[in-house]
């Protein structure tokens, strides 16, 4: 409900895709996908494409095929519809800049890649505590912690500003912004002293 009260306030818009679709658009959809099921349906019958599908010699792809095949001509579908509809709403409406809070989802790739063809600025926001662990590094292609392409990266404070420029990434594109949710426990002192208690914080996924 403070949510609400707060787009209100603001006069924010929460925008609809299918708010950019019309009947011009349908139709291009609609040829897009059709192009993209014959494609699937045309590597369907390539008998080297079950290579991909062997462990140990073992061919699992006549298994798999029909499952397989209708999994990708779903999502493939759905992606060109949202990746056209996306393409308009950048193209009628004045979008200055694009904050995002994580970009391994296929609509906020999609954004991104878009906006990034405009030359709209792009401001990747840190969004959880980040593991610095060196071992974690193989982990970092896959998970939203560092800015892609040349974009700017909010972060919560000094730490994990240094942390991402042992990443390559400079200096001009990192911005100190805080964390609303968590600075007030930094800027809160407390007078108690506990010198006997560990507490051990752990990550579901980890």
């Amino acid at each position: 409900l403070e949510s609400l009260r707060l787009v209100k306030k603001g006069n924010y818009k929460v925008l609809r895709l299918e708010n950019f679709n019309d009947d011009s658009i349908e139709t291009k959809i609609t040829k897009k996908q059709a192009e993209f099921i014959e494609k699937v349906n045309y590597v369907k019958t390539k008998s080297e494409f079950n290579e991909f599908f062997k462990i140990e010699n073992i061919d699992l792809w006549e298994i798999i095929k029909e499952d397989f095949i209708e999994i990708i001509k779903n999502l493939g579908k759905d992606m060109i519809h949202k990746n056209i509809l996306i393409q308009e709403l950048l193209h009628k409406l004045k979008i200055s800049m694009v904050f995002e809070w994580a970009y391994t989802g296929f609509e906020e790739r999609i954004v991104n890649h878009e906006a990034d063809k405009k030359k709209k600025p792009i401001v990747f926001l840190q969004h959880s505590i980040i593991a610095e662990n060196s071992k974690y590094d193989d982990f970092l292609p896959f998970q939203p912690t560092l800015p892609q392409n040349n974009d700017r990266v909010a972060v919560y404070g000094n730490e994990i500003s240094e942390f991402i420029k042992t990443k390559n990434i400079s200096e001009n594109n990192i911005i100190l912004s805080g964390s609303p949710r968590h600075d007030i426990f930094f800027n809160t002192k407390s007078n108690t002293k506990n010198e006997n208690t560990i507490v051990i914080a752990t990550s579901s996924a980890f």
